[in-house]
């Protein structure tokens, strides 16, 4: 029995136990807390969307509204149909599909630049949460990392490994997975059209026929999607959720795939710049080495570059999730002078990468930690085990009912609550009702800042408060508060003797570093709802940094003036300051300052006026930014 071990273990090298080591972390990482995982609110979108009879409603009501292709709409149907929509059943194909992402980066990099290159480019993609936390959810970059992966394992196999060798099969299936790359996401559609320009320059002139063959296959099947992609594109785009992207974006996104770690990055430099001087020094040559890089680099850098482009000059459609199908190449290109690494120090190499990133994922990112507080789960989860408070409660959810009632009705609850998505409250509106409410307790998910401010005017003491990713959901009472220390000191300054337009009412200086980042500043007061004095009378909040204005808040008070014969207004004014700056922006001296702006003559009077600044929710963009 052990010389047969011997005998089997002897059939495999290091190169292998090390793959398999690394398939078995990135299917732990996938897999960890499967059962706890909730959805999202772009989960939830696509599942709301699938409650159609028939197919036809499906693309009509289903996919039409949206901006994707209808590719991953359509199988989730499907899978749904066979097995339900809860959410480990959702979730499993995309986990799959990620683990499987693992290995085709190994095969492209071992059969582009050699082994090492392979299995060091797998340990990374294995081991980070850029790649973990697009594998655990139902969209469609799992599959669509998955899907380029595999046409460029095919692309390889007939361009660069077989030639003219290459079987009538394999032309099919990589014309099938250009037309399923276009049906997943407009940025794999992209990648796809790049794969398959490249493949005219890197194939001979025989394989030119077959390769327009496979691209008429590709276009036959995608027709069907033709009208669908028309009517989503006289819909417009994401301008009005997203904005445009800032020069340094590509900065940003390599911070962010490295999980904000300085000692991940100086690992991979290091690696980097190592295999460069072995190669340098060697005097390595290879021709076909280079042309794969440079097919590398292009695959990314065109697709970057084509949506930036597009982002600033017509709608903006660049995030981080749009690189996931082209981030691998940067990968494969770091990593491919590798190859002349031994084995053992590729083992150790990758070892160290995937301990590292393991780490930070856990200990500095708290991943699994983070997932779990999505807002619609979070929000219902908290008041299902705390029905004391939804008794005689005035709740408020900022999100569309249907995702709410998913989870309501999931944990088989039955209060009653208001959705402010579809027909947000004005300011006057929520004051009305706050003002008419009789209930003890307001609580409330993600509304405007200022309404939550002015909600604790009526309800001021903060009973709980949930925080989690997006989300910041709050239990008010009627009870006495308590203070809330401000984290940074206040000057009120002497207004009594000004007699120009514009008086400076506070001013205060905040060193913002990672600590107190993920704080906010309340400004309110109230006075008398007098439409002549109110009218032509403003509040001015300035921020500046490094003596630049870079947040303006010019708030007319003509917009809080009450017409149903109240005699008193309260005013509200509040922002999270990681709306204001940047992260990369911190350890600076934040200079901020507020002014009334009105008529010298007719000066309003404030009462019960305050000023602070409070820390705020630590998690809200905790998958995307430092935490």
């Amino acid at each position: 029995m052990t010389q047969m071990m011997k005998r089997f273990l002897s059939k495999y090298s290091l190169n292998h136990y090390l793959l398999l080591v690394i398939m078995m972390v990135a299917s732990i990482l996938r897999f960890y807390d499967y059962f706890q995982l909730p959805y999202m609110h772009d989960e939830l979108s696509a599942i709301i969307r699938l409650r159609f009879d028939t197919f036809a409603d499906l693309i009509n009501k289903g996919v039409v509204c949206d901006t994707h292709p209808p590719g991953l709409h359509v199988f989730l149907y499907y899978w749904a149909s066979l097995f339900g929509t809860k959410a480990p059943i959702m979730k499993l194909p995309f986990i799959v599909m990620g683990i499987g992402s693992v290995y085709m980066i190994y095969w492209l990099g071992k059969n582009w630049f050699g082994a090492s290159c392979g299995l060091l480019s797998a340990a990374f993609l294995a081991s980070i949460q850029y790649t973990i936390f697009y594998s655990e959810i139902i969209r469609m970059y799992a599959s669509g990392l998955f899907l380029c992966l595999l046409l460029l394992v095919f692309w390889t196999t007939i361009f660069v490994l077989k030639k003219d060798k290459s079987a009538f099969w394999e032309y099919v299936v990589y014309g099938v997975l250009l037309a399923a790359c276009a049906y997943n996401h407009h940025f794999s559609a992209l990648f796809a059209a790049i794969v398959f320009f490249f493949g005219f320059i890197y194939s001979n002139r025989n394989q030119w026929i077959a390769q327009l063959l496979s691209a008429l296959l590709a276009a036959i099947l995608y027709l069907p999607n033709v009208s669908i992609f028309i009517s989503q594109l006289q819909q417009g785009g994401n301008g009005d959720w997203m904005s445009k992207p800032a020069n340094r974006f590509i900065i940003d996104f390599m911070h962010y795939v490295f999980q904000f770690s300085l000692l991940a990055e100086l690992l991979v430099a290091s690696i980097i710049v190592g295999s460069l001087i072995y190669a340098i020094r060697n005097k390595q040559k290879d021709q076909q080495r280079f042309k794969l890089q440079f097919f590398a680099l292009s695959l990314f850098a065109i697709t970057y570059i084509l949506a930036f482009i597009y982002s600033i000059k017509i709608n903006p459609v660049l995030q981080y999730s749009g690189l996931i199908f082209s981030f691998p190449m940067l990968l494969l290109l770091a990593f491919s002078y590798s190859s002349y690494f031994s084995k053992p120090l590729t083992a150790i190499l990758c070892v160290l990468l995937m301990s590292l990133n393991i780490f930070v994922l856990f200990g500095q990112r708290h991943h699994y930690e983070v997932i779990q507080k999505q807002p619609m789960f979070q929000s219902t989860q908290f008041l299902h085990q705390h029905p004391q408070y939804t008794k005689n409660a005035l709740i408020l959810f900022s999100e569309n009912y249907k995702y709410y009632e998913w989870y309501r009705n999931d944990w088989g609850d039955k209060y009653a609550y208001i959705s402010t998505k579809i027909h947000p409250l004005s300011y006057q509106q929520l004051d009305s009702l706050l003002q008419q409410s009789k209930a003890d307790y307001f609580m409330a998910g993600n509304i405007p800042m200022d309404q939550m401010l002015l909600a604790r005017q009526y309800f001021p003491c903060e009973e709980e408060k949930v925080y989690g990713f997006t989300n910041c959901f709050y239990v008010l009472s009627r009870k006495t508060a308590l203070q809330n220390t401000s984290i940074s000191s206040i000057q009120k300054v002497d207004t009594q003797v000004s007699g120009t337009l514009a008086e400076i009412l506070y001013t205060t200086q905040v060193h913002l570093n990672a600590n107190n980042y993920h704080a906010r500043y309340d400004y309110a007061f109230e006075t008398i709802n007098d439409s002549s004095l109110l009218y032509n009378t403003s509040i001015l909040i300035e921020a500046k940094l490094n003596g630049n204005i870079i947040y303006n808040n010019d708030c007319p008070l003509r917009n809080y003036i009450k017409n149903n014969g109240d005699t008193s207004v309260k005013i509200c004014l509040s922002e999270r300051f990681e709306h204001i700056i940047k992260y990369y922006q911190l350890n600076k001296n934040l200079d901020i300052t507020v002014s009334i702006l009105q008529d010298k003559n007719h000066k309003l009077m404030r009462e019960k006026e305050t000023f602070k600044i409070i820390a705020d929710n630590n998690l809200v963009y905790s998958l995307y930014f430092p935490i």
